[in-house]
């Protein structure tokens, strides 16, 4: 075997064995659909199915679950703070559920070279208990903030 062959095969092995080490993070797949009961009421639901995949590959767990959309209005802000300058982009995020609480649609924009974070997450008002229906019982103002890490939500 020349010399070339054996430093590839090196090169193939580490990487395979990297990769077999790799633990396969939960794939999210959200779905919102809009029906009718019997009372003739519309019903908005937001389906989540988690799969999450053990590090050796050999066992899957699917979660599946529905939850009502919170059909009540959001408040009015509480503050109003500016999206500091020198931002490369700004998503919109839609509204849905996180960890158990509905955050209704917001702004995010990412940074490079900032001291103070890489994210500007502004202010929005989250539903922190809602009722079967969608109506929301409980809103607490988050303010507008800098975070270390960008995330989509």
């Amino acid at each position: 075997m020349s010399r070339f062959h054996m430093s590839l095969a090196i090169v193939v092995s580490v990487f395979l064995s990297i990769f077999a080490c790799i633990n396969v993070q939960a794939q999210d797949q959200t779905t919102s659909s809009s029906t009718i009961n019997a009372q003739g009421n519309q019903e908005n639901t937001v389906t989540t199915t988690k799969v999450r995949t053990s590090a050796d590959g050999s066992t899957s767990t699917k979660t599946i679950e529905t939850r009502h959309t919170v059909i009540t209005s959001v408040p009015a802000a509480d503050e109003t703070i500016s999206t500091p300058t020198g931002f490369i982009s700004c998503v919109q995020i839609e509204a849905g559920w996180h960890d158990q609480v509905w955050i209704p649609a917001h702004k995010v924009c990412k940074y490079e070279n900032s001291t103070q974070g890489v994210a500007w997450i502004e202010g929005y008002w989250r539903c922190n208990k809602a009722t079967e229906s969608g109506v929301c019982v409980i809103w607490e103002w988050i303010s507008g903030r800098w975070t270390k890490t960008f995330s989509n939500y």
